[in-house]
C-alpha cells in the first residue's frame, strides 16, 4: 500500500512538472524531450494544450503528439555536441566542463609542486 501511494505521489510530482517546465518553452524553440525509459526527441514546440503538446522532430522529420504523463522531462535547447557526433544536454555538458577545467588544475598543482 506504501508503495502504491509513493508511486502516485511521484507520479502526480512528475506530471506537474512537466507542464511547468514546458510554460519555460516558447513556440519553435529547440527543445529535448526524456521519456519514462530513458529514450530522448529533439525537436521544436509546434503547440502545447491542456493535456498533450506537440513537438516537430529532428530525426523522424514528423510531428509527434506527446501527454504529459508520458513525459519523464522536458529540457529547453539542445546542448552540445560529444566527440562521437551526439548531442548532449546543456546541464551534462556544463559538469563535464567543470570536471576537465577541474582535473587540469589539479595537474597543474601537483606538477608544480613535484618540480620544488
Amino acid at each position: 500500500m506504501i508503495r502504491y501511494v509513493l508511486a502516485l505521489a511521484l507520479a502526480v510530482r512528475a506530471l506537474a512538472g512537466v507542464p511547468e517546465d514546458l510554460q519555460r518553452i516558447a513556440i519553435g524553440q529547440k527543445m529535448i524531450v526524456i521519456l519514462p525509459d530513458g529514450r530522448e526527441h529533439w525537436g521544436r514546440l509546434s503547440r502545447a494544450g491542456p493535456v498533450d503538446f506537440d513537438l516537430n522532430d529532428d530525426a523522424s522529420k514528423r510531428r509527434i503528439t506527446f501527454r504529459y504523463d508520458e513525459v519523464r522531462k522536458v529540457l529547453k535547447g539542445y546542448g552540445g555536441h560529444t566527440l562521437n557526433g551526439g548531442r548532449s544536454h546543456v546541464g551534462r555538458a556544463r559538469v563535464i566542463a567543470i570536471a576537465v577545467v577541474g582535473a587540469l588544475v589539479a595537474l597543474a598543482f601537483f606538477a608544480a609542486t613535484s618540480l620544488k
